[in-house]
């Protein structure tokens, strides 16, 4: 994990380098070798976990590749990847929000074009959050997520 205030395009980086070359340990017995990136500022607020949450979900899905062998089916499309880190991240935002404001809260991601109340499932929210993520995906989203050096931003 790393942290730099430059990152462009969002809060996060999570990045695959495409070898499993990396210092292989007990804990990382296939050597690979996956970084994430923080803003700063990002993982400072009162939702941070759920941020934090969300590319540990990437960081899943980047390992399952390289354990693969970078097997091409195991390569998520960039829209399974973020649907995938999307449901993580709603279901932690809403035990943090629970806990912070008991009576009740509304909640969004992606700058406030996906919104839900107390409540509310991932199921109830999904055709908006798929919407958004191809909006936001546009080219990419039915391609694959990981490639060589690929830094996959929310």
């Amino acid at each position: 994990m790393r942290f730099d205030a430059n990152i462009k395009g969002g809060d996060a980086v999570t990045e695959v380098s495409g070898v499993a070359n990396g210092n292989k340990s007990a804990d990382n017995p296939t050597g690979q070798n996956i970084n994430v990136t923080f803003k700063p500022d990002a993982v400072r607020g009162e939702l941070s976990g759920s941020l934090v949450a969300h590319e540990g979900s990437h960081v899943a899905d980047g390992s399952d590749w390289v354990k693969s062998g970078f097997s091409a089916s195991m390569n998520p499309t960039h829209n399974l990847t973020e649907m995938n880190a999307n449901h993580v991240q709603f279901n932690i935002m809403n035990v943090q929000l629970g806990m912070l404001y008991p009576a009740g809260y509304t909640a969004s991601l992606y700058g406030g074009s996906v919104n839900w109340k107390n409540g509310d499932t991932f199921k109830m929210i999904t055709a908006d959050l798929q919407k958004a993520i191809q909006k936001a995906n546009a080219s990419y989203d039915t391609k694959p997520a990981f490639s060589k050096g690929w830094r996959l931003q929310p």
